[in-house]
């Protein structure tokens, strides 16, 4: 007994230690409710240590009980970064969107703009047969970012991830044309690829559509046209891979039509 009872001494004393720790932990902080300086630093020490939900109601707290202190500003920027940090990417674009419309001429604009681009880049699903809507306003993102901005220091990543989104872009037309041409919607098929090097130049699927094209246009006996995306490709990619496959093209079809 005299065991069993000192062991439920300990428990209790070691509980006790532990509250004491945490409630002088929680003083020692000296959050002054009345300082949205004291609030949004203990908001941002919140985020620091992915307390998320904390954060937040804390930074909400500060934009409308202080609305005229320049801490209600820079809550409003944070709120934006914290849902971005806690990945959800539809919040954060509107936050970074909100806060640009508040404030256009911030100091940190290029950011604010770099941020809603990234946020709704990191949107896109993995796979480019589900909706690819957000890409386009990364895009449009990116490319105002570069033209307001041009020596930002968030250049250089905007183009990168630009770069990556049209990619995705272009692989669900590709993947779209494909399908047409597989079916024999020839007509549908050449506006599908012709879509894609116009739009997409630069990208993985640009020089395979140049081929498809071409074949598309002779699969509905538009040589003319044909002889045209050659010619460009050619002159675009003089050294490009599909060349010989587009020369071959032209030679097939006319010993399939006697044309030789």
């Amino acid at each position: 007994m005299n065991f069993y009872h000192s062991s439920i001494s300990t428990i209790l004393t070691a509980a006790l230690i532990v509250a004491s720790s945490i409630t002088s932990g929680c003083a020692g902080k000296g959050v002054d409710e009345t300082n949205p300086q004291s609030v949004f630093e203990d908001a941002v020490e919140d985020a620091n240590d992915h307390r998320y939900a904390m954060a937040l109601e804390k930074l909400k707290d500060v934009k409308n009980r202080f609305p005229y202190s320049s801490f209600a500003k820079a809550a409003q920027l944070k709120i934006a970064d914290v849902h971005f940090e806690d990945e959800s990417y539809v919040e954060a674009a509107s936050g970074y969107e909100t806060f640009r419309d508040l404030y256009p001429k911030h100091e940190k604009a290029d950011y604010v703009i770099f941020r809603t681009g990234e946020s709704y880049f990191n949107q896109l699903p993995s796979t480019t047969d589900r909706d690819l809507s957000p890409a386009w306003k990364a895009v449009e993102s990116f490319r105002e970012l570069r033209q307001l901005y041009p020596k930002s220091e968030f250049v250089e990543k905007s183009r990168s991830l630009e770069a990556e989104a049209l990619g995705k872009l272009a692989e669900k037309e590709r993947y779209i044309a494909d399908f047409y041409f597989d079916t024999e919607n020839y007509d549908s098929a050449a506006r599908r690829y012709e879509k894609i090097t116009t739009q997409f130049v630069g990208t993985p699927s640009e020089q395979p559509a140049y081929a498809r094209w071409l074949k598309s246009l002779l699969k509905q006996n538009e040589i003319d046209a044909a002889r045209h995306v050659y010619d460009t490709y050619v002159a675009r990619h003089p050294n490009g891979e599909y060349s010989s496959e587009m020369k071959n093209a032209f030679d097939n079809f006319s010993k399939d039509t006697g044309n030789e």
